[in-house]
């Protein structure tokens, strides 16, 4: 697929104020080690840390929002990128919000959002795929943590096809969510972001 547009990035879309809110909210709230889709959604805790495959993919803590104030506040910026960026792809349903913690040393390797296959739950997910991600970084008092993208597979006559964005506190990026991404080793401080993937019937 050859996208006119690889990415979108709103700059400054949440006041400072708001990102400090998310973060705390998302503070109050039950941490747990995030796993891969190569990780077994059913393992404990106590199995996720065990697994080095899945720590060598990833290595970061999470916290599992459902928060609509959280949705309705990033959603014109995804609507808006998703037209602007020629995209148009059909979004009918979000996933919770995935607050991601990254300490000294946490990352996340080469991945897509999407899966193979569309959901098959028993709630409003059944039957849709992932297509747009979007990144909401809360802070910028941190070093390394660089988020950054590899365009191979999109089949760019580029001379290089990996990018790194530069992101503030309160940045806003929207991207398809096949597209490889990564999340590079935090040096210094603590990385905070909001992510969210939005979804719609598969692709035809």
């Amino acid at each position: 697929m050859n996208l006119k547009w690889r990415y979108w990035i709103v700059k400054g879309a949440l006041h400072p104020a708001r990102c400090d809110e998310i973060i705390k909210t998302s503070k109050s709230e039950k941490e747990v080690v995030a796993y891969t889709s190569e990780a077994n959604e059913t393992k404990t805790q106590e199995e996720v840390l065990k697994d080095i495959k899945a720590l060598d993919t990833r290595n970061s803590n999470v916290v599992w929002l459902n928060k609509p104030w959280i949705n309705k506040l990033i959603e014109p910026y995804l609507r808006s990128a998703n037209e602007q960026a020629g995209w148009n792809f059909n979004i009918n349903v979000v996933e919770n919000t995935q607050f991601t913690i990254y300490n000294v040393g946490q990352h996340y390797t080469w991945h897509v959002d999407q899966f193979e296959d569309p959901f098959k739950s028993q709630t409003i997910l059944n039957g849709k795929t992932r297509k747009l991600s979007t990144t909401l970084l809360l802070n910028d008092d941190f070093e390394g943590g660089e988020f950054v993208f590899d365009f191979t597979d999109l089949k760019y006559k580029l001379e290089n096809t990996i990018e790194i964005v530069e992101m503030k506190k309160g940045d806003i990026i929207v991207f398809p969510s096949f597209v490889h991404h990564k999340v590079n080793p935090v040096t210094k401080g603590t990385r905070y972001s909001a992510v969210q993937w939005w979804c719609g019937d598969p692709f035809k």
